[in-house]
């Protein structure tokens, strides 16, 4: 222990320390290890608790839900079996459930007396009790309710009687057990508390039991969950049951292995009752109930297996049942879904071959039908004696043979049906006759298919009335065939059945409805087209007079017009006009009935011949309404120019008029202003008049506009007399425009000018207010240096204001002055802005030079401020860093005394600062300034005393700190919680470390302690208590440490000490157990038992012996262990569960070597008896063998065959007995045992079999006759089975049947015979004979049989797309050669629709064959290819002759189609070069222009290639088609080529005019755009010269040298914009000429403007040089009268006083005149150049003009003052003359008139 005091404690006090402290110490490791322990075991409780309270809630919770569905089921009624079965089902499910949950219980129980044993009280026994009570009570009325409903079920349903009485022991000993742990739990409540060692004697073995018995039971329930499965109680259909097979499999596998385990429960139980005797009674019922359940358990197994293998059959049963019912339910879809009986041979003899395939297929199906009957009886031979065991399979099998014959009998049927039907037809001529016939119906029809009645060329009409003439010959000579076919249909409708006859009735009423049909047609199209050739003939008559009349009309129309002035003229053309537009109306009706004649003729025509009217048509209505056009735009033409004219010369007569009333109203008077409010109305009124004239430019812009498209609409002759007094009126308004403008200009400058000057006066006097503000501010301004520095500069800024603004003020006044506008008003206002200026500048020069002291004072100040504050700041930065270096001030201790003596300096500078600041008026600023300082003082002072303070104390305190921290932070690892001798040896040198250093540390510890109390008492830290706290911290930490090590390290090595012992034997049993554990495993992991069984027996002995001998080493480990536990205290578990793991490793070790050397003695004897059994039955084998080759050599001799019988039947059960051994040794010993018994046994089996065949088979002897016939039967067979091999899995068609195979049973009887024989043939050499041919033919049928296995799957798996192939492939082959002659019967020139709806047809139906195709292809890979590949080329070549005799016809029609395309495409661009839209006029919207030609560009290009080919093509096309056909092809061509050539030689020429309109149109705007930008520059100048007139000066006399030059360029303007208007549209016309004209009078207005600018320009330099010469003089003056005031008034000299009061006079004399001489240059305009030296004019004018008077009366003034004062001169020198005298006279007197000299002063 270490313990560490105060300096002033002695060695007594150290040691009472020291015993109170380990006294302390043991009872707080006493208090602390109750808690830890107590705390442990109430969490151990709780956890205990909440399983118990959860397990219990989920018990309570599913008896809660069990009892509601045991609630919810009812008795059912005897008679309904399927719920009978329901009820079943839900009994074992629950009663599995039952047994499942029956270890929840047993866990319950056990965890109720744990909790118990843990808690020790009575009220929480209680209530456990009646919680086990209750849910105990509830099991029970559970398993009643299951009995009682179990036994209302049992007559129902008898078969399941076994499982509830099962079920029911399993539930009661659950109960029993529950109530058994439930009393236990009571004895358990009222023994007396024991521990916890003495609740179970022997754990280890209790243990193991419970573990086996837990298994073993969760094993059976789980097995029995599986067999009480409601699946067993119901038999099966269909499905599988593999699954269940396979889980019932999976518990016999693990039976043999649980039964192992049953064996050592068994043996466990046994153990325990001899050792505890009474005690262990519960552990003796628990065993037995385990034998007996196990035994129920293996009889339930067993017969579950039995049910599997019955259901097994019933399903294989039930499989062939279910092809069989397949195959009959297909023949029935089929025959369901055959169509009726076609009335065409070839079609019919199809059907009934079909359903003769049918028939027999179904037929082949009654072996299949036998063997199913077969089955069914075997299955009800297993089931014998069972009530009613195969009332389910009768029942299937009775439907299912009904079924199959009614579908055999309705395919027989059908097959009568359709032979019936075959032979009722009519014969082959009938069909011959028909084609014939309907062939030349079909031409006839197509032929008049074509619209022959159809309006064409004349010759043309002429020939198709012949043609139909010639078919009306060719009808009357085929009645006879007519005829022929009626009398046979006759014949038909005797014999056939209605709905055959109904076909044939419909056939032949469509024959002749179609030959009737074709009678009308031919009359009716001979008369039709004798009526159209009348009407065709009387419109062409027509058509040619109405031309004839409208070509004279036309030359009238076209006659020039008069000039519009001509009155005469133009009423009388009008005259004419009117007579021609009556005649139009009376001409009207019989051009209507032109137009309606031809309409009727076009709806009538062909279409090319149909084009051609409606072409005469439109050329004869455009030439009629071209006329009608004319002749009505002619008259209102001529009656509008009449009208218009009249109309147009009134409108400018009164134009005219207005601008002459305008011109006197505005232009002639003038204008005075005296107030702005005149000079505002006059602006306004101006701007009035000025907006009404141009509001009249509009309506001179319509007049224009109305003459210019008036007279554009005449002949050039008719434009001059209008346009001459169109001129004469523009002209004039122009010019009023012109002068109203510049007046309303004048004036607006004027106004402009007034508006400046007030602007200004207001800056000014901003100006000036602000600067007053100014003064008024910093009159009482108190600061430090910046606010002064600040100010000053203020007032500097100010008074350095430009006078630019005031001399623009004296400008602009004199402008407006010098044209008498506004002067009285202007010289008010001048005149107070001056004296306010003058007086404020005086103010500020006077506070400027204030400022500029007060400045001086504060820097000063500042400089003294900063001076200390550096001194400060550079000794607080070496504070700051010998603090930061650990330097103190004992260490340098002449810096420290400097150091002291400066702050002590500066702390007297501050306060006599402060003294002074106080003494004038305090500034804020300073005062803020000295206390910062006093501030940056007191924190050096403060920085001063850390200094003082000794530099490394914070670091050795802090490294005391750290290193007890540290100790601190180690000293938990020395708590003992391991027993590993590594880890306590490490924990014990931890120990020692931790020793030495605080043995170390104790020195440095006192000093620092001594050191930090000196520290705080001096305050030499910012932190005394803070200080004071750590070091006391500090103390009581060190003691603490020192007695936790001095404890730990005694614990530590005595643990250390114990540890290595319990190690070392715990090391040594631990490797024997682990050894000896991994050889057991390794020799145990064998399936079953090891093959070298006496070495592993030898082993086991030798490893029993080493148990013995090894038993006191566990017992001195479990001494050792308790040792070490109370050296470990609350981590004696440590001990424990090694120790514990350590026992039941031991008793895990020797038990399963004990069962292992028990195991392999068992088997031993085991196999020694088989091996003697085998041996004696394969000596008996022997010997009858040896009987059997005497009996073969010798003959067949009945005695000794009697003999060996009755010894093979004795044999037979000795061999039961071997095989009964055998299985149950290879079913519980594993793979090994079976690979050792298991082949001795089967070679035993099949010898024992060999020979009792050989005692069986002894017969008589066969004959030659036999044996031939079977040689013969047998090479027939052979021969045909070999033809089928070679077919291979070839399919054909008779493979479509269902699984048939008629010779198998002669194949199989041949066979039977053959192995008859061979053991009857009289010797060797005829039993190898058969045995080669019996070998010869059962491979070959195999073979045969394989293939037919192979073919038949093949074709039942491709018999849908089979058939639907065939019928696909024959409705392709059917509408193939309907195509065809639909093709063949197409007229010339074919019909395009026709044509189109024919490839439509072919292209869809191309799907149809892809899909047959298809299906194709499927059936050749899936085997068939020998029955598709002659249908699928058969198919092919059909399809490829009828698309070649369709392709010509398709490849015209797209060509046609084509060609119309291309030529919609080239009427559509010819359509845009001609549209109005875009060409109206050459220079109409030339980018549009351009996008059009740009499109059309891109369609030829586009459509180049497409023509070009199309063209070329025509030859090739042309030649393949007919000769009709071929003529509209060249005529479609020839139209296409005349189109497209057209059309590019348009586009050529419209891009050829586009070029050159662009050019000169880029050209114009160009000219145009250059003149406005000269035009902008010019007035920009111009009015930049009246805002500023000197600044632009040079600028102007450039322009106004470019004059001529523009004025080209406006010329080459003017005459481009005039060729334009010649072909530009009238809209566009007039924007261009309002262009052209307002670019004129731009023009017009800047040369008037520059000329005259010029001209005043040369005014204003006669004015300037006269302006000089007054300024000049005006100065001399001025400078002479300041002069004057300048001189100094001398009182001394008075005649000099009175010469300068003379020139005073003079100059106020010449006052008045020199005023006038200010006042007219002030009304003058002044150059800006001159305007500075007016403004100083003006200025020192009224300096002067108000200084003269003054000092002329100052020097009066002066003089009047000298004179009186020379009077009181004289008078006190007369005075002091007569005082003098009289105080010689008398010295001793007092000065008389005393007090009248100071009445007189």
């Amino acid at each position: 222990m270490v313990v560490v005091v105060d300096e002033t404690s002695g060695d007594s006090a150290t040691a009472a320390l020291e015993s109170k402290l380990q006294v302390l110490g043991d009872r707080w490791a006493a208090i602390c290890r109750w808690t830890e322990e107590r705390w442990i075991l109430l969490q151990e409780i709780l956890l205990k608790w909440q399983h118990f309270t959860n397990e219990q809630s989920l018990v309570d919770s599913w008896l809660t839900q069990k009892e509601e569905l045991v609630r919810s089921i009812k008795t059912p009624n005897e008679k309904d079996h399927s719920a009978t079965m329901a009820c079943l089902r839900h009994l074992a499910i629950v009663k599995a459930e039952l047994d499942v949950k029956r270890p929840t219980m047993d866990k319950l129980c056990a965890m109720s007396q744990d909790l118990l044993c843990s808690v020790k009280n009575k009220e929480v026994a209680s209530k456990l009790e009646a919680r086990l009570d209750t849910l105990t009570q509830r099991w029970d009325r559970l398993v009643q309710s299951l009995d009682l409903i179990s036994a209302q079920l049992s007559p129902v349903v008898t078969a399941a009687s076994p499982e509830p009485e099962m079920t029911h022991s399993g539930t009661a000993s659950v109960t029993k057990v529950t109530r058994e742990s439930v009393a236990a739990l009571r004895q358990a409540r009222e023994s007396p508390p024991q521990k916890k060692r003495q609740v179970v004697v022997d754990s280890e073995l209790r243990k193991r039991f419970d573990v086996d018995f837990t298994e073993l039971h969760s094993y059976m329930t789980r097995g029995e969950a599986i067999l009480h499965s409601p699946e067993f109680s119901v038999s099966r259909k269909e499905g599988s049951i593999q699954d269940l097979y396979d889980k019932v499999q999976l518990i016999e596998r693990e039976r043999p292995e649980k039964y192992r385990k049953l064996q050592e429960a068994t043996r466990t139980a046994q153990t325990l009752v001899e050792q505890e005797g009474t005690r262990a009674e519960d552990i003796a019922q628990a065993a037995e109930q385990l034998n007996q359940r196990w035994v129920g358990f293996c009889a339930l197994l067993a017969d579950r297996l039995v049910w599997l293998a019955y259901q097994t059959k019933v399903l294989a049963f039930y499989s062939l049942y279910e092809q069989c019912v397949q195959a009959v339910d297909f023949s029935d879809n089929w025959l369901k879904v055959q169509l009726p009986p076609s009335p065409e041979p070839e079609a019919l003899r199809v059907q009934l071959d079909r359903c003769r395939e049918e028939v027999a297929r179904l037929a082949s199906l009654q072996p299949q039908v036998e063997l199913l009957d077969k089955r069914l009886k075997e299955l009800k031979r297993e089931k014998d004696g069972e009530e009613d065991a195969s009332a389910f399979l009768d029942a299937d099998i009775t439907v299912f043979k009904e079924h199959y014959r009614k579908v055999l009998e309705d395919l027989r049927a059908r097959e009568r049906q359709l032979q019936l039907i075959l032979e009722s037809l009519p014969p082959a001529r009938y069909k011959e006759t028909i084609s014939t016939l309907l062939a030349w119906l079909q031409e006839c029809e197509a032929k008049l298919a074509i619209p022959s009645t159809a309006v064409t060329e004349y010759p043309i009409m002429e020939q198709r009335l012949k043609d139909m003439e010639a078919l009306q010959v060719a009808l009357t000579s085929h009645q006879g065939q007519v005829d022929y076919l009626t009398s046979a249909v006759e014949q038909v409708f005797q014999k056939a059945p209605p709905e055959i006859c109904q076909k044939y009735h419909a056939e032949m009423d469509n024959i002749m409805a179609r030959w009737r049909r074709l009678g009308t047609m031919l009359t009716d199209n001979s008369k039709t087209i004798k009526e159209l050739m009348a009407k065709l003939v009387q419109f062409e008559n027509d058509v040619k007079t109405l031309k004839k009349w409208m070509a004279d009309v036309d030359v009238f129309l076209n006659e020039e017009w008069p000039a519009l002035g001509d009155s005469e003229a133009l009423e009388k053309q009008l005259e004419q006009c009117t007579a021609l537009v009556n005649d139009i109306h009376t001409i009207q009706p019989s051009v209507n009935g032109i137009n309606e004649v031809g309409l009727q003729l076009k709806k009538e025509a062909e279409p090319p011949f149909a084009i051609h009217i409606q072409k005469e048509l439109d050329d004869l209505n455009a030439q009629w309404e071209n006329v009608c056009k004319q002749a009505y735009a002619k008259k209102s033409a001529l009656k509008g120019g009449l009208d218009k004219t009249m109309a147009l010369r009134k409108e400018m007569q009164e134009m005219q008029e207005w601008i002459n009333q305008a011109e006197e109203d505005y232009l002639e008077r003038d204008f005075t202003y005296k107030t702005p409010e005149e000079l505002r109305k006059a602006v306004e009124e101006l701007k009035r008049a000025q907006e009404e004239v141009h509001s009249k430019e509009l309506k001179v812009k319509l007049l224009t506009d109305s003459v210019n498209s008036f007279i554009a609409k005449a002949p050039p002759t008719a434009h001059d007399a209008l346009r001459s007094e169109l001129d004469v009126l523009k002209v004039n308004y122009q010019r009023l425009c012109s002068r109203l403008d510049g007046k309303c200009k004048t004036l607006e400058e004027v106004w402009a000018c007034w508006c400046e000057l007030l602007s200004y006066l207001k800056q000014e006097n901003a100006f000036l207010d602000q600067l007053e503000r100014k003064l008024d501010e910093i009159d009482n301004l108190q600061g430090g240096a910046e606010e002064l520095r600040e100010a000053l500069d203020g007032i500097e800024v100010l008074l350095q204001h430009p006078e630019d603004n005031r001399n623009q003020i004296r400008e602009l006044a004199q402008t407006l002055m010098d044209g008498g506008v506004l002067d009285e008003l202007i010289m008010q206002k001048l005149d107070a802005f001056n004296a306010r200026w003058d007086a404020l500048m005086a103010r500020a020069s006077l506070r400027q030079k204030e400022l500029a002291k007060s400045l001086q004072w504060a820097q000063e100040n500042d400089k003294t401020l900063v001076s200390i504050q550096e001194s400060l700041a550079n000794t607080d930065r070496h504070l700051r860093a010998y603090l930061a270096d650990n330097i103190d001030a004992h260490q340098i201790p002449q810096e420290a005394q400097k150091i002291q003596s400066d702050l002590s300096g500066h702390d007297a500078s501050l306060e006599e600062m402060k003294r002074k600041n106080q003494e004038k008026e305090p500034s804020q600023r300073m005062t803020g300034q000295i206390e910062l300082t006093q501030k940056m003082l007191t924190d050096v002072w403060t920085k001063f005393r850390l200094f003082q303070k000794p530099a490394n104390f914070e670091t050795r305190l802090a490294e005391c700190e750290r290193v007890l921290a540290g100790v601190k932070g180690q000293v938990g690892v020395l708590d003992i919680r391991s027993v590993e001798q590594d880890v306590v040896q490490s924990q014990l040198e931890q120990c020692m470390k931790l020793y030495k250093v605080l043995s170390e540390v104790k020195g440095e510890v006192e000093t620092v302690i001594k050191t930090g109390r000196q520290i705080v008492q001096r305050q030499q830290t910012e932190h005394p208590k803070e200080l004071d706290g750590r070091v006391t911290a500090l103390k009581l930490l060190y003691n603490q440490l020192g007695a936790q090590i001095t404890e730990s390290k005694l614990e530590l090595e005595k643990s250390l000490k114990l540890s290595r012992k319990l190690r070392k034997e715990l090391i040594g049993l631990t490797e024997w157990l682990a050894a000896t554990d991994a050889e057991l495993t390794r020799r145990s992991a064998v399936d079953g038992v090891p093959s070298d069984l006496e070495a592993e027996v030898a082993w086991a002995q030798s490893i029993h012996a080493e148990t013995e001998k090894r038993q006191p080493q566990l017992q001195a480990v479990v001494d050792l262990a308790e040792a070490l536990k109370a050296v470990l205290r609350v981590h004696g578990s440590l001990v424990d569960d090694k120790v514990s793991l350590l026992h039941c490793n031991w008793i895990a070790v020797t038990s399963r070597a004990e069962e292992w050397l028990n195991l392999l003695l068992a088997y031993q004897q085991q196999m020694r008896k088989l091996d003697g059994q085998i041996e004696e039955v394969n000596r008996w084998i022997d010997g009858a063998n040896k009987k059997m080759d005497e009996l073969d050599d010798r003959g067949p001799n009945d005695a000794s065959i009697k003999v060996l019988r009755a010894e093979l039947e004795l044999t037979r059960k000795k061999m039961e007995e071997v095989k009964t051994l055998a299985q149950e040794l290879m079913t519980t010993r594993g793979e090994d045992c079976q690979a050792q018994v298991g082949p001795k046994v089967e070679l035993l089996t099949q010898r024992f079999d060999t020979i009792a065949q050989r005692i069986a088979s002894g017969l008589t002897a066969a004959s030659a006759k036999e044996l031939e016939q079977y040689h013969r039967e047998a090479q027939i067979w052979l021969n045909l089975l070999e033809e089928e091999a070679k077919q291979g899995e070839n399919l054909k068609e008779d493979d479509f049947r269902e699984n048939k195979d008629c010779e198998e049973g002669a194949v199989k009887e041949l066979l039977l015979r053959g192995e008859n024989l061979q053991k009857r043939a009289p010797d060797q050499d005829k039993r190898e004979q058969i045995r080669l041919k019996q070998k010869q033919l059962g491979n070959k049928y195999q073979t045969v049989k394989d293939l037919r296995v192979l073919r038949n799957r093949k074709a039942l798996a491709i018999a849908p797309q089979w058939y639907q192939y065939r019928r696909k492939s024959h409705d392709l082959l059917a509408w193939l050669d309907d195509i065809q002659r639909s093709v063949d019967q197409l007229p010339d020139p074919a019909e395009g629709e026709r044509v189109k709806e024919i490839v439509s047809q072919t292209a869809r139906k191309k799907e149809e064959l892809k899909e047959v195709q298809g299906l194709a292809n499927q059936l050749s890979e899936a085997g068939a290819a020998s029955l598709v590949e002659p249908r699928q080329l058969q198919l092919n070549t059909r399809w490829a002759e009828v698309e070649g005799k369709l392709k010509p016809f398709q490849r015209q029609c797209d060509y046609l189609a084509e060609l119309q395309a291309l030529l919609n495409s080239v009427a559509e661009a010819d359509f845009k070069l001609s549209s109005p839209e875009y060409w109206p006029a050459a220079y109409y919207d030339l980018p549009q222009q351009e996008r059009c030609l740009k499109e059309v560009r891109a369609i030829i290009d586009k459509l180049r290639a497409p023509v070009e080919a199309a063209l070329s093509r025509r030859q090739e096309v042309a030649a393949t088609a007919r000769p009709l056909e071929g003529q509209r092809i060249h005529q479609s061509a020839t139209q296409l080529g005349t189109n497209w050539d057209k059309l590019n030689k348009l586009h050529k020429e419209r891009l050829t005019l586009w070029q050159d309109c662009n050019t000169n149109w880029h050209k114009f705007v160009a000219d145009q755009r250059a003149l406005e930008e000269w035009l902008h520059e010019a007035e920009g100048a111009l009015k930049l010269a009246e805002s500023e007139p000197a600044a632009p000066r040079q600028h102007l006399r450039d322009l106004t040298e470019a004059i001529p030059l523009q004025e080209a360029a406006l010329n080459r303007v003017t005459s481009a914009g005039e060729d334009i208007s010649r072909m530009s549209t009238p809209d566009d016309v007039s924007r261009l000429r309002a262009q052209l004209k307002f670019l004129t009078a731009r023009w017009a207005h800047v040369c008037e403007q520059l000329n005259e600018r010029q001209r005043r320009s040369a005014e204003a330099r006669t004015t300037a040089a006269h302006l000089q010469e007054t300024v000049g003089s005006m100065m001399g003056w001025l400078n002479k009268v300041e002069g004057l005031l300048g001189i100094p008034l001398q009182p001394a000299e008075p005649q000099h006083i009175r010469d300068t009061l003379g020139q005073v006079q003079a100059c106020v004399e010449e006052l008045p005149r020199k005023k006038a001489a200010v006042v007219e240059l002030n009304m003058r305009q002044i150059p800006a150049d001159k305007q500075k030296d007016i403004r100083i004019i003006n200025t020192r004018w009224e300096q002067v003009s108000k200084a003269l008077p003054e000092r002329q009366l100052e020097i009066e003034n002066l003089l009047k003052e000298l004179d009186g004062l020379q009077v009181q001169l004289d008078y006190l020198s007369s005075w002091v003359f007569r005082t003098r005298t009289h105080l010689e006279r008398n010295p001793e007197e007092h000065p008389p008139g005393e007090n009248a000299s100071f009445s007189l002063l």
